[in-house]
């Protein structure tokens, strides 16, 4: 049984459920999936307003975080999408957080300082969605 989707988990649609040319779109949940169906709206730049839409939750796969290393002079980055609730006159916004480390060895097993980085900004952006660009990867916020 895959776990339930929350408010903020970044989504992809699987492919035999997904429009043609929606390939590169990046969706967000904006509510916690309920019944078995949750509300996703494509993240955007530029739109005053965002669609959205309520799918069932077996049409989606959440975007995992990959276990990442430092290696050469490469930097781990993040995507902070936070999906903002205008109700409360918090607007959506995107970021990116980056962070270098001069030995390019924050030391433990690979992946745990990557993961324990994106629990911290994901706890200090509440409500964002936060994942981990690998380096090398352009980020498409």
């Amino acid at each position: 049984m895959n776990p339930k989707i929350k408010k903020g988990d970044e989504v992809k649609i699987k492919p035999e459920w997904r429009d043609p040319g929606d390939e590169g779109l990046r969706w967000l949940a904006i509510e916690d999936e309920d019944g078995g169906r949750v509300r996703i709206e494509p993240q955007i730049d530029g739109l005053a307003f965002k669609p959205n839409q309520v799918v069932s939750a077996g049409m989606l796969e959440v975007v995992t975080v990959p276990a990442v290393g430092f290696s050469g002079s490469e930097a781990l980055r993040f995507a902070i999408n936070c999906p903002g609730e205008r109700g409360a006159g918090l607007r959506p916004f995107t970021d990116t957080v980056t962070i270098s480390i001069e030995s390019n060895d924050p030391g433990g097993v690979p992946g745990e300082f990557a993961e324990f980085m994106r629990n911290a900004l994901a706890e200090w952006y509440a409500d964002a969605s936060v994942t981990v660009i690998a380096p090398g990867v352009e980020c498409k916020i």
